[in-house]
Order: structure tokens, then C-alpha cells, then sequence
């Protein structure tokens, strides 16, 4: 091998540079020798996959780049193996890419030679088992992932559109290093051969005849029709020998949709005979092995029916927001649009308002998320504007400012330049002694962190000129404070403590409660009144722990978050100059002050609270405080737009499309994840029925074995051979089975025993 060579196979970062300096599109892949899978994947469990090294770690029809410095950048954080997307490749002519994945060396010459054909060299990767053959195909053929006519004719597979493979320089988990065999052997032209055979469809079988009975109207959904169609087009399709196992295969499969609910036993019963007398197959044979197989089916219900779909399965956070497209909503010749991205606000939102135009303009200018940086920075100035400034509702008290958000993306997405940019929007005023970005403790330090030692005159103490003694004493000293959190993993762990008190306290404190403990010693005593304070709160969450906080519907932690999305797509890639924001001096607004809102909004808010009291409306749990917390945004909203202290209409229109953006995150939160779960759920169930399916076939190809001896010795007993001479007569290789299947036949009842022990063939002997 050469020098070139080496490099080109040595590591996954040589592999990839390799590979974009020539334009394919690569990802990045789980690595064997990480702790544990990084695939993702609806259904893929990374705990315990068993196919390492082949798992996309990121959407890989997104998540691909022919950037090298990102490729560095990205290798560099911790191991990973490379992979190659082969739709998101294209030829020097605009030729789409395809890979002919051969299980084994000389595979697919062979198949060449049947045909008369030679295979020429082509870029080409060894593998663990065999090849990856690179090949150009022209671009207007539709290819796919299907071997066509080179089905059974071929050991091996075929990617191409919406595939990938594993590059070069890649760790197999046997220890096997995906290998460039020629460095300078670029991809050839796939032969007109190969494209033929690809693209030729194999004649299907004819559709089976099925009987007159119509299936449950109630289950009747085209998952159940294409599976009782493909089991009675395998029954009639079977070939000699394989007729009895493809039978009690089909018979077990039917049967756990009889279990689930989803088919009638005597449907499935009549269907699959159907089946079998369309392939040739006696009803003597058939009957028990159908209603053997359906039994077991039955007993091993699929469960949930219609099945779960996993095929587009995501864990990366940033595609959990971006709604599934159906298979049959693009055909082949349409380019997918542009998608959205759910619990970002819109482009129009910001173009509302000027104040909003300039914050999103600043945020992009400092590549960050401009929804980060409005949130962070509404956040910031409910914690730094005066405490007695609140809204006048118009029931209840006056509502505090208080804001906490939720920031939902991985780790490492730059949530902490972006709520660093807020920092640079909003200066506390110098004679208010503002907490500004202090990290969450527990639920005592949140009441400690506005604690503090005073002097003061203690009139029970006097001194010796009977004036009173001055002590220190232990009380709020603070009414300002702003929490960022970058990682909410760490409040959840506190969170969950026995007795802890972190998530009380953030409750009430988004109402401005009272917070602390009366304890007995003065040193521990924390006492915060209600009304007393104002606080702002951003957390960063990942998309595992911002469900524990969602399903948290009972206590109403989630319901005091406004949730948001770091991602943010609508970044320019030039650069662009930082605005000159002047938001009119809102945190020098002192109180007491109410703010007003109008009476119509006030009207509403009260009529939705009066309805839900008299129980005749009913509100998703997670809307409990929708209300409020549209007051807060609205509130702060008029406060950055040049310190206003009224409320307008159009404030809240804004708060409102910020809360349903709110909502609509939350709720694809909870979906994805209910639908992995479920996904994941059914893999195991799936497990389970094909082991049993396993297992049940075994017997019965003992039963077919047993059966077939069986009448091998009625035969020959009806020759004249004695019962003492079969064994003589039987061949060598199956010879010890021959016990075992004249037993089967005295049980049957085609062979019977005299006095004397001597066999003769009963009535009923086939």
C-alpha cells in the first residue's frame, strides 16, 4: 500500500478530507469505541444497539458537508466514524451516485460474469465482509435501493437516492478499517447492464384467490390489507419444500393480528387456505399447520396495530421541530420545500415592531439565535425592572413581571453567547443592586441569594449610656435578581432530591411568593415576602430533560416556562452591523406603578377564569397560567418598546404568538417523544414475536421432517419390508431419524402392529 493509500484508510478524519476535496457528502457516524451508541434514530435504542459503527449520529440528509473545517472541527470533539450520503452526491456531469454494497469479494463480478459481462475497476472500499463499489448512474433514472432483476442473483445491496453507506478511514466493530483500495481510482460510469437489471421490476405473483369474507369494517386500514396480502402472496408463491414453513410462518404472523383485535380468526383461516389451495397445497397438510401456527399467533398479539412507524426515526432535538413529511406527500421528481421549524417565531413576528427588527439584527450580527436573545433579554429586564411594578388584571392582584424561559437544544448550541448578547442590550441602573446571570441552586439559595446582614438598633439592648446596642441582623437586603442556567440537567438532579424544595420555590417565585424557611436558629431563617422581588429566569434544557419538566403537569412547573428553540436557520452568512437599540430606559421605571392593559383583554381574561370555576370550560392542564403568562410577555414587550406603561392591543397579539409558539413546541415534545416510546415499545414486542415465529417454525419443520419419515416407512412397509429392516434401508444421512418418524406413523395410524410386533399399513396410511 502506498503512502497515499495509508493516509487515505488510517483514521475517519483522513477518510473524510478525502472525501469532500472530491465533493461527496459526508457525516458524522457513531464510533465503536464510544461508551455507548451515538446513532439516532425513532426506535434505535443506543443503550443497547448491537450494530456499531453504522449508525447516522446526525439526520444524515441534513446533517451532511463538504466543508473540511467543519469536518476538523467536529472530529475533534471526540470519536466518530464517517459516513457518505449518497443522494447528497453528484458526478462531474450532475450523475446522481450509486454503491453497490457486495457481502462478500467477487460478488458482484460473478454476477457480471453470469452475464456475460466484465466488471471494471472502479473507486472501491473494502469493507468488513466485502466491497463498496462507487459508480456514476445518469441523473434522470430512478434508482433506489432495490436490486431489481438482481434479486437472488446478487450477494449483496444497492444504495443509492436517500441512502448511506460507511466511508473510508471508518472502525468497523470488528476491528475491520474501511479501506480505499485505489486513491486515484475515481468512480466509473455504472454499466448500461447494471442500470438495466436495477431498474427492471420482477413480475409479482399472481394475487392469490381470498374468499367472500369481508373483513371487520371497524380494523379495516391499509396495514392489515398489505399484510394479509403479502402472507397469501407468499403461501401461493412458495416453492416445493418450502411450502409447510412459508405456511406456519404466514398462519403465525395472522394470528397475532387475530390477537391484536385487527382480523377475524375465521377470516385469517379462510384466507390463508385460500392461499394455500391457490399454491397446490393439500388441505390434509394445510389445515393443522394453519391452525397451529394461528394459535400461536394469537397467543403473541401485535400490539399497537396499526404499527408505529420508525423508518424516520430522529434524536437529534433540531429535526424533533420539523414536522414528518408522508412518503406519498413529495413524488420522486419533487424537491422537498423549505421546513419549518416548530417553536421558532416567524420572521413576521419580528417585522411587527422596529424594536423587535433591531434585536433580531443585533443577535444575527453576533451569530446567535434571535429568539434566545429576545427571550434572555425580556427575561433579564423582569428581574432588573423595578419589584413594584406589576400589571393590573383586572381580577386577582396585580400580576408580577416575573419571566422564566426554557431553552430547548443540545448541548454546546451557543444558548450562552446568546443570552451574553442580552447582557449587552440592557444595563441595570447603578443605585439598584442587581443579581445579573447567577446559576440556580437549590430552592434555599434561590431566598438566600436576596438575603443579607444589616445594622440595626436593637431597643431591648442597651449600652451604658442607655442608648440602644447596634447588631447585625439577617434579612432581605435584595429585590433583583436574573438566573441562567445553561444546563437544566443539574436543577433536575437537585429537583428530585428527597425534600427538596428547588422546584416550590421556582413556582411561587414566577408569581412573586413568598419564598424561605422559618427555621429556629436566626442564621438559618430565610424569610422573603411575597411581592417583594423581582426575578427573571432562563434555562437551557435538552430535549430529554425539558420532557421531564413538560410531564410535570400535576405540580405546574412546565406552565410556568415560555419554551424556545436555539436553533435559529434565518442567520445570514455575511456579515451584517450591529443596530443602535435605545429601548426608552424601561429599567428606570420606578414603582409603585401599575401598568394598564384594555379593558377588552381584561374582559376576556376574566370571563375565561369565571367559565373555568364554573366548571363549563376545559383547558389543557399545561394552559392552566396561559393567561398570566401572556400578561407578562405583553407587559415587557411595551416596556422595550420605549418604557410604556399601557398595554396595547397589539402588545398583546405579540404575547399571544409568542405563547402559541410556546405551545406548539411543548406539544411536539410530548408527541416525538410519545411516539418514540411507542416505537420503541413495539420494537421489543416485534422482538418477541419473532423469536416466537422462531421457535414455532422449528417445530414445525420437526413435524414436516417427522411427517416425511413417516411416510417413508408406510411406503415401505407396503413394499414388503419388514419393520426390522427399515433402518438397513434408509440412507445414511437421515438414517437416525427413522425411529422417530415409524413412531409417528403408529400415532397417525398409518402404520399398525400385530401380536407379534410386525408392521402393516393401516386404513387411513397416505
Amino acid at each position: 500500500m502506498t503512502t497515499e493509500q495509508q493516509t487515505a484508510a488510517e483514521t475517519p478524519l483522513d477518510g473524510a478530507l478525502w472525501l469532500v476535496q472530491r465533493e461527496f457528502a459526508v457525516f458524522l457516524a457513531d464510533h465503536p469505541e464510544l461508551p455507548q451508541c451515538s446513532g439516532v434514530g425513532r426506535g434505535h435504542d443506543p443503550a443497547t444497539c448491537d450494530q456499531r459503527g453504522k449508525h447516522p449520529s446526525v439526520p444524515f440528509t441534513r446533517g451532511h458537508t463538504t466543508d473540511a473545517e467543519q469536518i476538523r472541527r467536529q472530529l475533534a470533539q471526540r470519536p466518530q466514524n464517517i459516513g457518505v450520503f449518497v443522494g447528497g452526491c453528484r458526478g462531474p456531469a450532475g450523475e446522481q451516485l450509486i454503491v453497490i454494497d457486495s457481502d462478500r469479494p467477487g460478488a458482484i463480478e460473478d454476477v457480471a460474469q453470469a452475464r456475460g459481462q466484465a466488471w471494471a475497476p472502479t473507486m472501491r472500499v473494502r469493507t468488513a465482509k466485502g466491497y463498496h463499489d462507487y459508480l456514476w448512474a445518469p441523473a434522470e433514472l430512478k434508482l433506489g435501493n432495490g436490486l431489481g432483476a438482481l434479486k437472488g442473483e446478487f450477494d449483496g445491496d444497492v444504495r443509492a437516492g436517500n441512502a448511506f453507506v460507511i466511508g473510508p478511514g471508518s472502525l468497523h466493530a470488528s476491528g475491520v478499517i474501511y479501506t480505499l483500495e485505489n486513491p486515484e481510482q475515481p468512480p466509473v460510469h455504472a454499466p448500461e447492464w447494471l442500470t438495466e437489471a436495477l431498474l427492471a421490476r420482477p413480475e409479482k405473483p399472481a394475487t392469490p384467490p381470498v374468499s367472500g369474507v369481508v373483513l371487520s369494517v371497524e380494523r379495516l386500514d391499509s396495514y392489515t390489507r398489505r399484510v394479509v396480502q403479502e402472507e397469501c402472496d407468499a403461501i401461493a408463491s412458495a416453492p416445493d419444500g418450502d411450502q409447510n414453513n412459508t405456511l406456519n410462518t404466514a398462519a403465525f404472523n395472522l394470528g397475532t393480528l387475530v390477537g391484536a383485535g385487527a382480523l377475524g380468526e375465521s377470516e385469517a383461516r379462510e384466507h390463508l387456505l385460500a392461499a394455500a389451495r391457490a399454491g397446490n397445497h393439500p388441505d390434509g397438510r394445510a389445515i393443522p399447520t394453519v391452525e397451529s401456527g394461528l394459535r400461536a399467533g394469537i397467543a403473541e398479539p401485535r400490539h399497537p396495530w396499526p404499527p408505529v412507524g420508525r423508518e424516520h426515526a430522529r434524536n437529534d432535538f433540531s429535526h424533533v421541530l420539523v414536522p414528518d413529511l408522508a412518503d406519498d406527500e413529495l413524488n420522486d421528481e419533487e424537491e422537498p420545500q423549505q421546513d419549518r421549524l416548530i417553536g421558532k417565531l416567524p420572521a413576521a413576528f419580528y417585522d411587527r415592531r422596529e424594536v423587535l427588527k433591531r434585536i433580531r439584527q443585533y443577535a444575527h450580527a453576533m451569530c446567535c439565535s434571535s429568539d434566545v436573545v429576545l427571550y434572555a433579554t425580556l427575561a433579564r429586564l423582569s428581574g432588573m425592572v423595578d419589584h413594584r411594578v406589576k400589571v393590573q388584571t383586572g381580577v386577582k392582584k396585580p400580576a408580577s413581571l416575573n419571566l422564566f424561559v426554557g431553552v430547548i437544544d443540545t448541548s454546546g448550541s451557543n444558548k450562552s453567547s446568546s443570552n451574553e448578547v442580552s447582557e449587552d442590550l440592557l444595563e441595570a441602573p447603578e443605585d439598584r443592586d442587581f443579581l445579573d446571570g447567577v446559576p440556580l441552586g437549590t430552592g434555599e439559595g434561590i431566598a438566600e441569594a436576596m438575603m443579607g446582614e444589616v445594622e440595626r438598633e436593637d431597643f431591648s439592648q442597651l449600652d451604658k449610656k442607655n442608648n440602644p446596642k447596634v447588631i447585625k441582623a439577617r434579612e432581605q437586603v435584595r429585590h433583583n435578581l436574573y438566573f441562567y442556567q445553561d444546563e437544566g440537567e443539574g436543577l433536575i438532579r437537585i429537583g428530585s432530591r428527597d425534600g427538596s424544595s428547588l422546584w416550590p420555590s421556582i413556582r411561587s417565585a414566577w408569581q412573586s411568593g413568598t419564598l424561605g424557611q422559618t427555621n429556629a436558629s436566626a442564621e438559618r431563617r430565610r424569610f422573603i415576602k411575597r411581592g417583594t422581588y423581582a426575578m427573571g429566569m432562563v434555562v437551557g434544557f435538552q430535549f430529554t430533560n425539558a420532557l421531564v419538566v413538560l410531564r410535570d403537569s400535576v405540580t405546574g412547573t412546565a406552565q410556568r416556562f415560555v419554551w424556545c428553540v436555539a436553533i435559529d436557520p434565518d442567520i445570514p452568512m455575511d456579515p451584517i452591523p450591529c443596530p443602535d437599540i435605545d429601548f426608552g430606559g424601561p429599567q428606570d421605571v420606578y414603582g409603585p406603578t401599575l401598568m394598564t392593559m384594555p379593558d377588552e383583554i381584561k374582559r376576556k381574561i376574566r370571563t375565561e377564569l369565571v367559565l373555568r370555576q364554573a366548571g363549563k370550560m376545559q383547558i389543557d392542564p399545561l394552559d392552566t397560567h396561559a393567561n398570566l403568562a401572556k400578561t407578562k410577555l405583553a407587559g415587557l414587550l411595551a416596556l422595550l418598546d420605549g418604557a410604556r406603561l399601557e398595554i396595547t392591543a397589539e402588545d398583546w397579539d405579540l404575547a399571544e404568538q409568542m405563547w402559541a409558539t410556546s405551545c406548539e413546541l411543548r406539544a411536539a415534545i410530548l408527541q416525538r417523544a410519545s411516539r418514540e416510546e411507542a416505537a420503541a415499545a413495539q420494537a421489543k414486542r416485534d422482538e418477541r414475536v419473532e423469536d416466537a415465529v422462531k421457535t414455532h417454525a422449528a417445530v414445525a419443520r420437526v413435524d414436516a421432517r417427522l411427517e416425511t419419515r413417516a411416510r417413508w416407512c408406510v411406503k415401505k412397509i407396503r413394499e414388503g419390508v419388514r419393520r426390522e429392516q427399515l433402518m438397513e434401508k434408509a440412507s445414511s444421512k437421515w438414517r437416525k431419524e427413522v425411529p422417530a418418524g415409524y413412531e409417528f406413523a403408529l400415532s397417525k395410524g398409518w402404520l399398525v402392529e400385530d401380536d407379534e410386533g410386525r408392521a402393516e399399513v393401516g386404513d387411513g396410511a397416505p
